[in-house]
């Protein structure tokens, strides 16, 4: 939009009076020392509890400020709100991704890849097979070509295309062919 507010900007006579903007803002830890609205990057990060919690401080890259409506310096060690640069989030429905942020993690795993495991299981039961032989087949048939055939056994079945969009999230590999790999000996 041409005359949407554009913080971190001057205004001229072409930009909006009044509006209400978005802020991105992410729970981080200081480094050291940090002073309201001082510019600071992710310097490490730490997982604690299967939660992955970021550091933050003086960075050459950085990519956001310090919470600018504190009224005093945050202390190394603190946790506070890191405003995120205007812009530079990747997506925004209240739950924004950003590329320097990873997604929460559970168990050593991020939700999005959970999910996309618990769809392949529920898949394997259906199918009546297990995990990883279903997961084996879907890189068979990705890399070589190859349909899983054993007789009759799956007559009628099928892999939808959602399938492929989880074992992408799974694998990071993207399926030449999105199609079903069963096949009978017909």
């Amino acid at each position: 939009m041409k005359n949407e507010p554009k913080l971190g900007k001057l205004c001229n006579s072409e930009s909006v009076k009044k509006d209400a903007v978005h802020i991105a803002i992410h729970k981080v830890v200081a480094e050291r020392t940090l002073k309201p609205g001082q510019h600071v990057g992710i310097v490490s990060t730490n997982v604690i509890n299967n939660e992955t919690v970021y550091v933050v401080g003086p960075s050459s890259k950085p990519i956001g400020v310090v919470d600018s409506y504190l009224k005093k310096n945050i202390e190394h060690g603190q946790l506070f709100y890191l405003m995120l640069y205007p812009g530079s989030i990747t997506s925004l429905q209240h739950h924004w991704t950003h590329p320097d942020f990873i997604e929460q993690q559970e168990n050593g795993m991020s939700v999005d890849k959970q999910k996309a495991k618990l769809y392949i299981q529920k898949e394997a039961d259906r199918l009546l097979v297990n995990y990883d032989e279903l997961m084996y087949h879907a890189q068979d048939y990705i890399d070589h070509g190859n349909y899983w055939s054993e007789g009759g056994r799956f007559e009628s079945e099928y892999i939808n295309e959602e399938f492929w969009d989880y074992y992408k999230v799974l694998t990071g590999k993207e399926p030449k062919y999105r199609e079903s790999f069963f096949s009978c000996s017909c």
